[in-house]
């Protein structure tokens, strides 16, 4: 049931991704929103399928590369409130 609660997460991401760049490239007054919702729910995505992840004792990657994961959005997200 975890494989279709994440399967369903990233499916989701994966179509905000796509939504975000179209409508970024015709240059839609929604898009920045719509980056915004794309970035945070694939990271709230990442969260519960670490915590999930844990709960079942998942243990298919080493912990130590699990927080570079998080590096890339969250230091996206960093920029982009500093310059809103």
């Amino acid at each position: 049931m975890v494989h279709r609660a994440t399967a369903y997460g990233d499916l989701v991401a994966a179509g905000l991704a796509l939504f975000s760049i179209a409508a970024l490239r015709m240059g839609a007054r929604f898009a920045l929103a719509l980056v915004w919702i794309f970035n945070i729910e694939g990271f709230v995505d990442f969260l519960n399928a670490f915590v999930q992840g844990l709960r079942h004792d998942v243990t298919s990657a080493p912990p130590r590369w699990v927080p570079l994961g998080t590096f890339p959005r969250t230091s996206c997200l960093l920029c982009w409130s500093r310059t809103s």
